[in-house]
């Protein structure tokens, strides 16, 4: 999952390999958890998946697929990359489907992602590695997910000209609608 990305999981597992390739104990555990990184999210041929989900359809005919390969239709295909074969094989079961498949599968990778920046962390201050500081500094989280930006709407009747510029005036017609507007005939 992710794979052609500049950072995922398995670049990030590879990297630490090779910085603790002295330490056996690092590299089997490192092992260890790219093998369940895998096991979760590979898309498998072997049929190992959580649950499938079959549709029969008299126009159709029997379409079934598991649970990693709904996921991934749903992230690739309608949230992420456009996948039009991904996509194409899931359509059969709809959005709600991929999306509920989905949504372990994104919850597990992002729990899996914060494991794995805490063990390099703990790496770090076992001083197996020597990152520079500055990357555990880094602001990834939001403390608000709610904005509100502080703007002014205006109205005018179709074909009124706007203004000519951002800096110009709005010219007659024109109304401001964060304050109520008031009749004409008054």
């Amino acid at each position: 999952m992710l794979e052609n990305e500049d950072c995922n999981v398995l670049k990030a597992l590879a990297a630490v390999k090779y910085f603790c390739r002295a330490q056996p104990d690092v590299t089997e555990r490192i092992k260890q958890v790219r093998k369940a990184w895998q096991r979760r999210v590979a898309e498998s041929s072997t049929g190992e998946a959580g649950y499938w989900v079959t549709v029969d359809d008299s126009a159709g005919g029997t379409a079934h697929l598991d649970q990693v390969r709904l996921a991934l239709a749903w992230i690739y295909g309608d949230v992420v990359h456009h996948d039009h074969e991904r996509r194409q094989a899931a359509d059969p079961f709809g959005l709600l489907e991929r999306y509920r498949a989905a949504v372990p599968l994104v919850a597990f990778v992002m729990w899996f992602a914060i494991d794995v920046l805490s063990s390099v962390r703990e790496l770090q201050d076992d001083g197996y590695l020597d990152l520079d500081p500055q990357v555990f500094d880094r602001e990834v989280v939001l403390a608000s997910t709610t904005w509100e930006l502080p703007a002014r709407a205006y109205a005018a009747p179709v074909g009124t000209p706007p203004p000519a510029d951002i800096e110009a005036p709005f010219g007659a017609g024109w109304v401001e609608l964060s304050r109520p507007p008031v009749p004409e005939d008054e």
